[in-house]
């Protein structure tokens, strides 16, 4: 693409200050979860130099396009390349995977807005202008940094609709004294999702196994035996689904607002039996999960089938989901009834992803 005019892009971002994302790959762009439709993608050619640095030298491969969409998927609409990065064989007016002119690419996404639609929530490295001279200065962090979504506005599959959200069920249950935000516990779950505090930790049948590699406490609370002969090992602990979850939610609670672990567990639902066993706490106000919903008047969606769920774009990471055992009947009516086969776990993706 011929475009010796590509500085006015260039200078037209510094000086108005625009938010933009820098990334190196399109795997990392597609999964990051800052794409929305409409949202403004240049192709770099490498061969000037990356992200925006090279974006700041003219370069007759340069490429821009309009990113048409779900937020992962690999669309777009643009006039140029359709059969892949750098090639010309086939060019014109599409809409069609992410290519460029080089054969060599880095890419910026500028975002058309930050409200309307699921926001990012990003795992990669994230680039803002601080200041717009002729040089832009800009900060680069790779840690990871997320966006909280204004609303969640879809409604199909929505239950108790005048209920609150999760996190305002935990800080409830502390009387108002703690609370974690959406972005407090992504960015907890990107850390530990990634290290081996709880990777690698084997499934233990045993409910109460709540031992991840990186928390061996129940051995000391007598457990180790239990633990080991339901699946669990000397050296890596045990973790059942529901105690997992548990513990991950007081753990990213400490870790996030720098209370105790022995605090942080008490506002978090659990089988009520484990109180009766150990020196840590989970939530005493019920029986349980079910309770828990009940007492703090928590909303909830309702899915018959997963194709359902992932499409409904009512999910965002963090989320916590239940797979109801079907021989016991479907949504909160079937998790009334008890069964070894109900499955539980915290949703990781970019809001469509499985």
């Amino acid at each position: 693409m011929l475009d010796r005019g590509n500085n006015r892009w260039y200078d037209f971002i510094s000086k108005y200050s625009v938010k933009y994302y820098e990334f190196s790959t399109k795997p990392d762009m597609l999964s990051s979860g800052v794409l929305n439709k409409g949202d403004i993608i240049w192709c770099v050619d490498g061969a000037v130099g990356t992200l925006m640095n090279g974006l700041s030298i003219p370069a007759d491969n340069h490429h821009v396009g309009i990113y048409m969409g779900n937020g992962s998927s690999d669309l777009w609409w643009q006039t140029g390349p359709t059969t892949g990065d750098g090639d010309y064989s086939a060019q014109y007016n599409s809409i069609n995977p992410i290519y460029g002119c080089a054969k060599s690419n880095t890419y910026i996404v500028l975002p058309w807005d930050g409200v309307s639609g699921w926001q990012p929530a990003i795992t990669t490295s994230v680039t803002t202008t601080t200041t717009a001279p002729a040089q832009p200065v800009i900060t680069t962090s790779t840690s990871a940094v997320y966006r909280e979504r204004s609303t969640r506005t879809v409604t199909a599959g929505l239950k108790n609709p005048e209920g609150v959200y999760f996190n305002d069920a935990i800080k409830t249950a502390s009387g108002g004294q703690t609370n974690i935000s959406l972005s407090q516990w992504q960015s907890f779950i990107t850390e530990y999702a990634s290290n081996d505090y709880y990777i690698g930790t084997p499934y233990s049948t045993w409910l109460y196994a709540t031992s991840p590699r990186g928390d061996l406490w129940q051995y000391s609370e007598g457990c180790r035996d239990t633990i080991v002969s339901t699946g669990g090992s000397d050296t890596d602990g045990g973790l059942n689904c529901m105690a997992f979850v548990w513990h991950a939610l007081a753990k990213g609670i400490s870790v996030k607002t720098g209370c105790t672990m022995s605090y942080a567990g008490t506002l978090v639902p659990f089988n009520d039996t484990f109180n009766t066993l150990f020196t840590r706490k989970s939530w005493n106000g019920g029986s349980g999960w079910l309770s828990y919903l009940n007492i703090y008047n928590v909303r909830y969606y309702e899915f018959s089938t997963k194709a359902e769920m992932l499409g409904s774009g009512a999910l965002r990471k963090g989320d916590i989901i239940w797979c109801v055992d079907g021989y016991y009947g479907t949504g909160l009516n079937g998790l009334r009834q008890l069964s070894d086969n109900h499955h539980i776990g915290i949703y990781t993706g970019n809001g469509y992803t499985d």
